[in-house]
C-alpha cells in the first residue's frame, strides 16, 4: 500500500487531507457500512491519492466497483425493510410539502374571493 510504503500513518493522512480518521480507517478496511455516501468517498479517495502523489482515477474506479457490489448485496435487505433506498423517511420534508400545498390552495382561494 502506498501509504505504508511512504511510512505515513492514518493520522498524518487525515491531517494532510482533511479526511476524517474514521473514514480513512473504514476505507482501508473496506468497511463500506461505516462510510458516508459514495459521492463524498470519491472525493476522499481523490484527496488521498493527491496527497500520496498517485493516480486517483484507478482508485475511484476500484472503489465504485467494490462499493457498488456492497450495495447490491444489501439491496435485498433494504427491500425487506420496506425502504427501497435503505434510508429513513424524512417527515419534515413531507410536512413541508403539505404546508406548501395548503398555502398554495389558500392563495388561490383568496385570489378568487377578492377578485
Amino acid at each position: 500500500m502506498a501509504r505504508t510504503e511512504r511510512g505515513m500513518t492514518l493520522e498524518e493522512i487525515s491531517e494532510g487531507s482533511g479526511i476524517p480518521l474514521r473514514a480513512l480507517a473504514a476505507l482501508e478496511a473496506d468497511d463500506y457500512a461505516r462510510l458516508p455516501e459514495a459521492v463524498y468517498v470519491r472525493g476522499y479517495v481523490r484527496r488521498y491519492a493527491r496527497l500520496l502523489a498517485i493516480a486517483a482515477q484507478p482508485l475511484v474506479d476500484d472503489f465504485d466497483a467494490h462499493y457498488g457490489a456492497h450495495r447490491d448485496e444489501n439491496a435485498s435487505f433494504a427491500g425487506r425493510k420496506g425502504r427501497g433506498s435503505g434510508r429513513l423517511p424524512r417527515p419534515w420534508l413531507l410536512g413541508g410539502g403539505v404546508a406548501a400545498g395548503l398555502i398554495l390552495i389558500l392563495g388561490v382561494a383568496l385570489l378568487l374571493v377578492f377578485r
